[in-house]
């Protein structure tokens, strides 16, 4: 029996070795999960613990450590619900965000109806030309409205005329994956609308927006003889017509952002409420 107590200390020794071990992997998840301060500390609290692992009293090796855990350090394991709170009312302010651009696409759909370009149709049935239009005329509206509001004048404000919101760099979705995603591309386009020629900001003006609204919808064999009329009166085909480039860039831009918004989820989700919408014709 007296044999068996070195190989029982070095069987408990292997034991508290592996369990240790095993604790120590908890901090980098900790750290992930609660920040710096919370991980700088989680470690401390790892060699507390093992420290008063002794099953032959209460000797311990590191003294300086606490025995016991800190008012501190519960309010900082309280953090993570606080996190999580910040999260959720950060998912909220995302939400609000794509709901007001459900609200503009909606809007922007009235706005073409009205003018005859698309139909109604086309929008109950979800044609392939109108879901990717509808999308990027409202993008074209928003920026369009933003940069020639005289109150949004920074490079990143956004401003949805729908309901007067102006929204600010330090105030926009920026933590979001999505929108890091598809803000640089939104801005870079609003840019483009921005540029003066003899200074004035030509491709903002009313009738240039009107074109490229043109230019977005003429995007099947088959269109409106209202759409199809404009766009032979404007000579948007024409190459000598001028901010011809610059336009064909911005469509562009503004289609691209379009074929990534329309695979996002949150967007997905607001299809039904825009082309299921019950749209006055009369």
């Amino acid at each position: 029996l007296f044999l068996l107590i070195p190989f029982g200390v070095f069987v408990f020794s292997l034991l508290s070795i592996a369990a240790g071990t095993a604790m120590s992997f908890q901090v980098p998840a900790v750290y992930l999960a609660n920040g710096y301060r919370v991980g700088f500390r989680f470690p401390l609290k790892v060699l507390g613990k093992t420290d008063r692992w002794d099953c032959f009293g209460n000797g311990r090796v590191l003294q300086c450590l606490p025995e016991r855990e800190e008012e501190p350090e519960r309010e900082e394991e309280r953090l993570p619900e606080r996190l999580i709170e910040n999260r959720q009312s950060a998912e909220e302010s995302v939400g609000a965000y794509w709901d007001r651009f459900a609200s503009q696409c909606i809007r922007s759909t009235s706005c073409l109806l009205s003018k005859g370009w698309i139909s109604l149709d086309d929008v109950q049935s979800m044609e392939p030309s109108v879901i990717s239009a509808i999308p990027t005329v409202a993008i074209l509206d928003i920026l369009s409205d933003t940069v020639n509001d005289i109150e949004a004048h920074k490079d990143e404000d956004i401003l949805w005329k729908l309901d007067g919101t102006l929204c600010r760099k330090e105030n926009g979705p920026r933590h979001d994956n999505i929108a890091a995603l598809l803000w640089p591309k939104v801005i870079h386009i609003k840019r483009l609308l921005d540029r003066k020629v003899e200074n004035k900001k030509v491709f903002a003006e009313t009738h240039n927006v009107q074109v490229l609204q043109a230019m977005i919808c003429n995007n099947a064999d088959d269109v409106s003889s209202v759409l199809k009329a404009f766009v032979e009166d404007s000579k948007i085909d024409d190459e000598d017509t001028p901010n011809s480039s610059i336009n064909k860039e911005i469509r562009s831009k503004l289609i691209e952002l379009t074929l990534i918004i329309l695979r996002v989820k949150p967007f997905q989700d607001r299809m039904k409420s825009i082309f299921g919408h019950k749209y006055d014709t009369g």
